[in-house]
């Protein structure tokens, strides 16, 4: 991940530490251990401020493809400069968690979990106190086995938009649009769904105004999707 100024890029790796880069100069600048196990760091995302550093690692040491029951995934919430530890935040047991980001005003962490079959949620959380902000967005995109050793592709199905209005899902049957606040569904796009377009979604990606999405497929393929008229594209592949 890279700071919102441009100027550190964050690397976790499986010994669970995140270095630190100028992204300038590609120096290393420090080296954080912020699992407190070892474990191996899933994704890493900064708040927009660059004050919050986000790392998704799981309650087991090292690297495993066999998780034991009672297993958790967990965020550790750190200050980047310092490395202290800002929050440790537990997820529920034995569900695979896969992206964390934060709202574009920093005060709500967006963690993308499945169940291991069609169905999952995006947790809203507060990075500080690591309590529900909001009620769990669902979507219906399962993971898959990998080697580390539960991933949901794309990493996060579901995206809040800049203004914080809307919540856009990439699923089976397509992208839904819901509101924020209520989580009504506010349209649905099934031509974007995985029948439509002839392969899985592996990559998700909302423009800056919410207006575009982009849907990347396991076939190599790229498409855009207009979220005032529907209209879905393709742009690669």
């Amino acid at each position: 991940a890279v700071d919102p100024r441009g100027r550190l890029l964050a690397v976790g790796d499986n010994a669970g530490q995140i270095q630190l880069f100028d992204a300038r100069s590609r120096k290393r600048l420090r080296t954080l251990k912020p699992t407190g196990n070892a474990s191996a760091i899933a994704t890493v995302a900064f708040s927009p401020a660059g004050s919050l550093l986000a790392a998704l690692h799981s309650s087991v040491p090292g690297t495993t493809a066999e998780y034991p029951p009672g297993w958790r995934g967990i965020v550790t919430v750190l200050d980047p400069n310092t490395g202290r530890v800002v929050r440790r935040i537990e997820l529920p047991s034995d569900i695979p968690a896969s992206g964390v980001r934060f709202s574009h005003d920093g005060r709500t962490l967006e963690v993308s979990t499945s169940a291991g079959d069609a169905s999952g949620r995006l947790l809203r959380l507060d990075p500080r106190t690591g309590r529900q902000r909001a009620a769990p967005v669902p979507y219906e995109h399962g993971s898959r086995l990998t080697f580390d050793p539960v991933q949901l592709w794309p990493r996060s199905p579901a995206l809040t938009t800049n203004d914080g209005r809307r919540i856009v899902a990439v699923g089976i049957d397509g992208v839904t649009v819901r509101a924020a606040a209520t989580l009504a569904v506010l349209r649905r796009f099934p031509r974007a769904s995985r029948k439509a377009i002839g392969t899985p979604a592996t990559a998700f990606a909302l423009t800056g105004d919410g207006r575009t999405d982009g849907i990347g497929g396991e076939n190599g393929t790229v498409r855009l999707l207009d979220l005032d008229d529907g209209t879905l594209r393709a742009v690669a592949g």
